[in-house]
């Protein structure tokens, strides 16, 4: 049972950590709390207080983005939709064109974020996460780049770029809706959109938001984390059916009778219990200075122990001793004596240093005869 305890504690702590992924501090992402609504937003960024803008309030396709003040332009309102259960889609509420890195940003240091046409590519799309301090992190999903305003980047008309993900106030951003769309919901992006109520798809969209929710980490590690989980409950599912199917085979019962052999022609009168040891492994010592010994015999003439003990012809890991419980014939118990040394065991004219022992089997060693008596009643 003691390694039983073991691996609940180890699968309890992995549960821990995998917990701990998706929420560790102020500047780790985690799972959000409430859907993002589709709809029209400001876009502010947490540590210079300015907004998400257009350079020049461009229709042009490639003009970058900037952070400046707020204006009553619409080259600072976005909308954003959510494209499927993954990710949204951010566009420029003025010309429907969207947000996107640079599809091969040629390893550049800083990746430059720009609108362009929607075609549908994954540098278009954006994975949208609500960080613990109440700001989001606004990753792509191509880069897994955060959305940032160069760190100590105050000035109006700053760029805003794609930089790794570290967890400084410059990649945090808050979302301000506009009024006329408060309560609109509306589909992603295409030439035939359509709006729906909000209450009508509130439910819809928490549902696609837990599936959303699943990519904190990615698909490989969420595969690792859920492959190991898997480990640990299939071994501690054995340890299980060990403990409550196999061990108790395991223990040993009936009795050893013994007398020496000079008084082979007397009856066995003294025996030793097995049963109620309450073990699997049985030591039997000739000197009562061996402390780990469950019996004593003689008077210390020899320095061997006798050890019967239960075995099994495949030596397995108890966990998967407990799944083969299930079928023991491909895997019997057998009870088994043997001597350390130098001592042995003579069944007749032979002799050896273990042998298998069943129900009125007859030995000898350090001159003293054993019967061996299955479930004595």
């Amino acid at each position: 049972m003691k390694h039983t305890l073991k691996i609940i504690i180890m699968l309890a702590f992995s549960l821990l950590m995998v917990g701990s992924y998706f929420y560790v501090g102020n500047n780790t992402v985690k799972a959000e709390t409430e859907v993002i609504d589709n709809g029209l937003y400001r876009i502010k960024n947490a540590y210079s207080g300015l907004y998400l803008d257009i350079q020049d309030g461009s229709n042009a396709d490639g003009s970058l983005s900037i952070q400046a003040q707020r204006a009553e332009n619409t080259s600072q309102i976005f909308r954003i939709s959510k494209e499927n259960t993954l990710r949204y889609v951010i566009s420029v509420e003025k010309n429907l064109k969207v947000l996107e890195i640079l599809e091969l940003p040629d390893e550049k240091i800083i990746t430059p974020i720009q609108q362009s046409d929607y075609l549908k590519k994954a540098n278009q799309e954006w994975i949208i996460r609500q960080l613990s301090d109440g700001t989001i992190v606004i990753l792509n999903y191509l880069s897994e780049e955060a959305m940032s305003v160069t760190e100590g980047d105050l000035n109006d008309g700053g760029l805003v770029v794609a930089l790794p993900y570290i967890g400084t106030n410059n990649q945090k951003w808050t979302l301000e809706p506009t009024e006329r769309e408060k309560n609109i919901i509306t589909g992603p992006i295409n030439n035939n959109e359509k709006t729906v109520d909000n209450k009508d798809t509130k439910a819809g969209l928490q549902f696609a938001f837990i599936l959303d929710s699943l990519n904190n980490a990615t698909i490989i590690e969420m595969a690792i984390v859920g492959i190991f989980v898997l480990i640990i409950l299939f071994i501690v599912l054995g340890y299980l059916l060990y403990a409550f199917r196999v061990k108790p085979r395991f223990f040993i019962k009936g009795r050893l009778y013994y007398k020496p052999v000079s008084r082979e022609e007397e009856k066995f009168v003294n025996y030793m219990d097995f049963k109620r040891k309450h073990k699997k492994k049985i030591i039997i010592s000739f000197d009562q200075a061996i402390k780990k010994a469950d019996f004593f015999l003689g008077s210390g003439a020899y320095d061997y122990q006798i050890v019967i003990e239960n075995v099994t012809e495949l030596n397995l890991p108890n966990f998967l001793e407990g799944y083969r419980s299930f079928n023991l014939d491909k895997n019997p118990i057998k009870l088994r004596a043997s001597a350390t040394e130098p001592g042995i065991l003579s069944f007749g004219e032979f002799v050896y240093s273990k042998h298998f022992i069943v129900d009125g089997s007859k030995f000898e060693s350090g001159d003293i005869l054993f019967r061996y008596v299955e479930d004595e009643k």
